[in-house]
């Protein structure tokens, strides 16, 4: 039996007290360097920057909430809900550009945001 955990000290001591083999898991490790790589770039951290932007004002607010459906059924796009990125949530920050490529374009004309 071997134990995969983060990188969390006490999850190691927790583990080396046990006596289990174990080693990191090396997709949360791979995860930690793609997201410091994509964040070390200022396109990246400005195009996030103003996505949560966009994103908090339409979770926000009722009208725009509706707004942007309206334009997703006009759009005859998948009426989905917008997602914020969040630390603890795996990949959220990959899915930011998803939402920006084309669609934002759009978005941001039809709602008047800068």
């Amino acid at each position: 039996m071997l134990f995969f955990w983060d990188n969390v000290r006490n999850m190691k001591k927790a583990v080396d007290d046990t006596g289990v083999p174990s080693m990191r898991c090396v997709t949360h490790t791979l995860q930690l360097v793609v997201h410091e790589g994509l964040l070390s770039q200022r396109s990246v951290t400005d195009t996030r920057a103003n996505t949560r932007k966009i994103i908090g004002h339409v979770k926000h607010s009722p009208l725009a909430c509706s707004h942007l459906e309206d334009i997703q059924t006009d759009l005859k796009m998948e009426v989905k809900r917008l997602q914020q990125d969040v630390q603890v949530r795996w990949n959220s920050i990959n899915a930011l550009p998803k939402y920006r490529i084309g669609t934002w374009t759009r978005y941001r004309q039809i709602l008047k945001i800068k």
